[in-house]
């Protein structure tokens, strides 16, 4: 994925993460503290703010920032 792409959908991402992790949604959003509904929210979201990527960085050992920055 292209460094300066703004037209990523975190959403998306994150949702393959979770696959290549072989997790369930359920799991994910124990470790990121919400409900199994706002994970499949969180899963549907073009845009994440940075506290909520950070806590879903650090849940997947995945550097979602790395993606915005040059």
């Amino acid at each position: 994925m292209d460094n300066n792409n703004l037209d990523v959908h975190l959403g998306k991402m994150v949702r393959q993460k979770i696959g290549e992790r072989g997790i369930t949604v359920s799991e994910f959003a124990r470790r990121i503290n919400c409900s199994r509904n706002n994970a499949y929210n969180i899963l549907n979201r073009q845009f994440i703010d940075i506290p909520l990527l950070n806590r879903i960085s650090i849940a997947l050992d995945y550097n979602f920032f790395k993606h915005f920055t040059t």
